[in-house]
């Protein structure tokens, strides 16, 4: 969905997509292989090895060491710009000003960055210290579900030192947090980032605080992310998911129609007989 709806909103593109996973099977490559050129990259061995040990260390890690992965786009040195972007969002939106902007990182603030702002705004007596997390204490720090990566972050230097951190003597020093790739690279990063606007990281989850934080409404949203466990390819009980996360469902709806578009393979309106039908229903209504 994310490859389909990223074609769909930004046709001109003429760069390579690159998607990194080590083990999809065939018929899920030839999917998404529909929706345009695409190159499958598998993880070096040296992440491969480090991911592995470190996942037998650490239990917590099982079922989610592949988002360490991300790391990998930090070996893809032959290019002069590299996005990165997480595979639980949708496009909805022209990106290209992520391809073209000079700032070596760009990446959105995560949701810690926005509670302390929201938490300033709201009292007098807000805390003047760092908030501690990912095993420090940050003034600031990033969502790593979009990143925007200038050629000289890339290449052997960045990438030996990223696996450095997956160290399982040094990944325990970071402390008991439940992020993995976004964990480490805010501590590689630290201070040198610059912050995107939040309609190229529109967390559903966080809508409230980047609306009044930042002015950015669903309408202005470019990448919509589904970050936390509330996922569109989940099946929900609408009542339920009404009562406690009404703010998804207008996203969900969103992903499900782009999908459906997807799978007739013909545009926006679908197959003449689905078209047909859907019809008939309205009329019925």
């Amino acid at each position: 969905m994310l490859l389909y709806s990223f074609r769909k909103y930004n046709p001109e593109f003429d760069g390579d997509v690159v998607v990194i996973t080590d083990d999809l099977p065939e018929d899920h490559r030839e999917r998404i292989g529909r929706h345009g050129a695409v190159r499958f990259e598998a993880p070096d061995p040296r992440l491969r090895a480090a991911v592995e040990d470190l996942q037998g260390k650490e239990p917590r890690l099982r079922g989610i060491y592949r988002r360490l992965f991300s790391l990998e786009v930090f070996r893809l040195s032959a290019y002069r710009r590299l996005v990165y972007v997480d595979s639980d969002i949708y496009c909805s939106g022209d990106i290209s000003e992520l391809f073209t902007r000079p700032e070596t990182l760009l990446a959105c603030p995560d949701g810690f960055t926005y509670e302390d702002r929201v938490m300033a705004m709201m009292t007098e007596d807000a805390p003047s210290a760092p908030a501690e997390r990912y095993g420090r204490s940050f003034k600031s720090s990033f969502n790593a579900g979009v990143l925007g990566i200038g050629e000289s972050l890339t290449g052997e230097e960045t990438y030996r030192a990223l696996l450095g951190m997956l160290d399982h003597a040094t990944w325990r020093r970071m402390g008991p947090s439940k992020f993995t790739d976004q964990m480490v690279l805010n501590l590689y990063f630290e201070g040198r980032f610059t912050a995107l606007p939040a309609r190229f990281n529109y967390m559903v989850f966080l809508e409230e605080y980047q609306k009044c934080l930042d002015r950015v409404s669903l309408l202005d949203a470019r990448l919509v992310h589904f970050a936390g466990a509330i996922k569109p390819w989940n099946r929900y009980d609408p009542i339920d998911l009404a009562r406690r996360a009404p703010q998804f469902i207008k996203f969900i709806d969103v992903w499900r129609e782009l999908l459906e578009e997807a799978r007739s393979g013909v545009g926006p309106g679908g197959a003449p007989a689905a078209v047909a039908e859907r019809c008939r229903r309205q009329a019925d209504w």
